[in-house]
């Protein structure tokens, strides 16, 4: 029974370990598509889907694959009114572009890493500023764009320190090679 036991506890932390990356982005998804308790609806706020999404592509790409980031980005569209797509569009283009470098990006300095990332939110809220101009043929401010990008910036290392937190829960969970 000792052997039962434990073979089910580990796989147990397996499953939990799995799941961290997922619940995680899905927090941050609710937590970008919730009104904002004042009477300022338009206020601009940090893009925190896009933080989990590059941390977890950075430490483990295979626990966040692009089907999923796909169905949560046109999530976030269809919420928030946006043409589907959208943001999966950038948010992809931007995996796919970490994803080569993900192995040294795991291994460097946290500001090797902020540093690409402030790259890279400059590409997806660029990206998805260009698109949703070209789809709605208006010519948006840019001024809440880098409102956005600051308040993204600056929250990305409270961010992934929250998520350095949960990474042992996922060590246990072992590597899916080609992913």
């Amino acid at each position: 029974m000792p052997f039962f036991e434990a073979w089910r506890l580990g796989r147990s932390a397996i499953v939990v370990g799995r799941a961290v990356p997922a619940a995680t982005a899905m927090a941050a998804l609710a937590f970008d598509v919730l009104p904002l308790p004042d009477a300022a609806p338009q206020t601009a706020m940090p893009a925190t889907f896009l933080c989990v999404v590059f941390f977890w592509t950075i430490y483990r790409p295979d626990l966040l694959g692009p089907v999923l980031i796909l169905i949560l980005a046109s999530l976030l569209d269809a919420i928030a009114g946006l043409p589907l797509g959208l943001s999966a569009l950038a948010f992809l283009a931007v995996r796919t572009a970490a994803m080569p470098r993900e192995r040294n990006f795991a291994s460097t300095s946290f500001v090797i890493v902020w540093a690409s990332f402030v790259l890279a939110a400059m590409a997806v809220l660029g990206l998805r500023w260009a698109i949703a101009c070209l789809w709605f043929a208006h010519w948006f401010d840019l001024q809440p764009v880098a409102v956005e990008l600051a308040l993204t910036v600056a929250s990305y290392p409270p961010i992934a320190y929250m998520l350095t937190k949960l990474r042992p829960l996922v060590a246990k969970v072992p590597h899916v090679s080609g992913s």
